[in-house]
């Protein structure tokens, strides 16, 4: 089993860390490692983290109020294994998100997310994202960096010291702009269960930072994919893509969401005329039959609610 050193940035999150500390904990087995990176805090943070690791194998750094990026970048350093897990003091976690992703670890995959399901301040769903899976699926999805969460992934510590870490300069999109530069190097897959609850709440960075991070993913993405980050794409094999979801757990969606991810924009703009065709012919069939009507109407609705939510 791979050993994994999973790192928890913090910044006034005392309001959380009761309910998501032991959620994060119950996920380590007796090898892993857990780095809670004290970012300035001023609330009583670090005495919950304190009081409820008490026992667990958790190493606490100073972050100094340097920021998100300096922290992740500090966790990365200091990590003794091959594996890092990234967890977030405000979201959920299921207690077996962990061992599903161990299970999908190979030679050839540098990176893996789960499903996740929004929440509205810990209580309300808004509605699950079915991940990709299949690394072509994933790296698609990158252009509108809605399914491939951040507090979800695992990665490989050398790849990412490889590709120069996390950086400055991409914050507050500091991890598509990780993603993008692996995506060259290595494989990146999901893992078809959901394991993070990931709780919007309009304190949080990702919220403050919502539309500067929408604008930037448009500008990074746009140049992966002109950089070649989708030139693998072979329009005859979209069916049997959307084929290998049919058994699946949230099988539906995953074909609906592969569906929106071709039809996004740029990609469309990229690929050749007869493959715009074909895309489209196979949307129209898809959207089509009675199941994908109504799951569409479903994925929509939890849309609209969660862009109600973000406007609060």
């Amino acid at each position: 089993m791979s050993a994994i050193t999973s790192i928890l940035p913090v910044r006034n999150a005392a309001q959380w860390l009761p309910r998501t500390l032991p959620a994060i904990l119950s996920n380590l087995s007796p090898i892993d490692q857990l780095i809670v990176i004290n970012d300035g805090s001023t609330d009583s943070s670090l005495s919950h983290i304190k009081t409820i690791a008490s026992g667990f194998n958790v190493r606490i750094l100073d972050g100094r109020g340097r920021g998100l990026v300096s922290s992740l970048n500090m966790g990365l350093e200091q990590a003794e294994h091959e594996w890092i897990a990234r967890f977030d003091a405000d979201d959920f976690y299921s207690s077996d998100r962990l061992i599903h992703q161990r299970q999908q670890i190979r030679h050839d995959v540098g990176v893996i997310f789960t499903d996740y399901e929004f929440f509205l301040n810990g209580t309300t769903s808004l509605g699950v994202i079915a991940s990709p899976i299949f690394d072509f699926a994933t790296r698609l999805s990158l252009l509108r960096s809605q399914r491939t969460a951040h507090p979800s992934v695992i990665f490989r510590k050398d790849l990412v010291a490889a590709v120069g870490g996390y950086r400055e300069s991409e914050f507050p999109a500091e991890d598509l702009g990780l993603w993008l530069r692996l995506a060259k190097f290595t494989k990146i897959e999901s893992s078809p269960h959901i394991g993070l609850h990931y709780n919007l709440n309009n304190n949080s960075i990702s919220s403050r930072k919502y539309a500067e991070a929408k604008l930037k993913t448009r500008i990074m993405a746009g140049e992966a994919l002109r950089s070649g980050l989708l030139d693998d794409f072979q329009a005859e094999e979209v069916e049997s893509t959307l084929n290998r979801y049919n058994n699946l757990l949230l099988g539906v969606n995953r074909r609906l969401l592969h569906i929106y991810d071709l039809l996004q924009r740029d990609f469309l703009k990229y690929v050749s005329k007869s493959e715009r065709k074909l895309i489209i012919q196979i949307a129209i069939h898809e959207l089509s039959k009675p199941a994908a009507i109504k799951g569409a109407a479903e994925i929509l609705v939890d849309a609209i609610q969660r862009r109600v939510a973000r406007k609060g």
